[in-house]
């Protein structure tokens, strides 16, 4: 008796994103019954996987975002003191420097080390994102959500989430602007070793070396001059059907056989 042969695994075909005005949809340059003879058992794995590569692309067809890995540019391994105290008079601002990516980016978060100045009172500071005008800190651009709960009595790194205003321009400075509330004061950790770093971060992102504080209307240099402790947390612009242009959009799906590739090819015509 001769063995029976294990099915042949085929690969299924590209999948290309359509359009007839205003209706999207996926088309297999194979027909799917073909493929049912060869391999049953890959033809629902296929299906399976053509449905979650149809709801991404259609998702980026109708503007929505696919998911964009982070990265940083932090300061916050350097050592470290309490630093002067930041008060609601006397609020302190810390400046960092995009990348050169074309397209800009956009602020996820950024992430203090700070503690109360008392027990007390333990409120969470106002951290706002700032443009830069001559050097120190301009106008308003987003204040950040403030983490559940309430600040340290000793240094800890706490998260503020960038929700709306979060766009960030190329190659370009901006403020972190942290006014304390009126009853209390923060210490919002100082760099004293006399260096920053960016650990990790694109090419092109840093942060200053020296932070402000503000006196009545006007922003100073920290004395003894030094950095605050943060980390600024970002990502690319995410790819909508707006972004692909007359490019191609591949969506990898991983798995125990493979790299199998569904692309989103947006014709010449503009119909997409």
């Amino acid at each position: 008796m001769v063995a029976s042969q294990p099915p042949v695994r085929t690969p299924p075909p590209p999948y290309h994103l359509t359009s007839n005005k205003s209706t999207l949809r996926l088309k297999s340059e194979t027909p799917a019954k073909a493929l049912d003879r060869v391999a049953p058992a890959a033809i629902r794995r296929r299906h399976t996987l053509r449905h979650l590569a149809a709801a991404a692309l259609s998702a980026m067809a109708l503007g929505a975002a696919l998911p964009a890995a982070a990265d940083s540019v932090s300061n916050l391994s350097l050592s470290a003191s309490d630093g002067i105290e930041v008060s609601n008079d006397f609020p302190s601002a810390l400046a960092f420097t995009t990348g050169g990516n074309a397209g800009g980016y956009t602020l996820q978060s950024i992430t203090l080390k700070t503690k109360a100045s008392n027990n007390l009172q333990r409120h969470f500071p106002d951290v706002s994102l700032y443009t830069s005008a001559a050097g120190v800190p301009g106008s308003s651009l987003a204040t950040m959500s403030q983490p559940t709960g309430s600040l340290d009595i000793d240094l800890r790194n706490d998260t503020y989430i960038c929700s709306t205003g979060c766009e960030l321009a190329a190659n370009t400075t901006y403020f972190v602007v942290v006014v304390p509330k009126r009853t209390s004061p923060v210490y919002w950790a100082q760099n004293t070793s006399g260096n920053e770093t960016n650990t990790p971060a694109t090419a092109g992102w840093s942060i200053a070396d020296v932070a402000k504080y503000r006196s009545g209307s006007s922003w100073l240099d920290e004395d003894p001059a030094a950095a605050k402790l943060m980390t600024v947390t970002y990502v690319l612009p995410t790819l909508t059907a707006g972004s692909i242009g007359n490019t191609t959009a591949t969506l990898t799906i991983a798995n125990h056989t493979g790299n199998w590739y569904y692309k989103a090819d947006k014709a010449p015509d503009n119909t997409c």
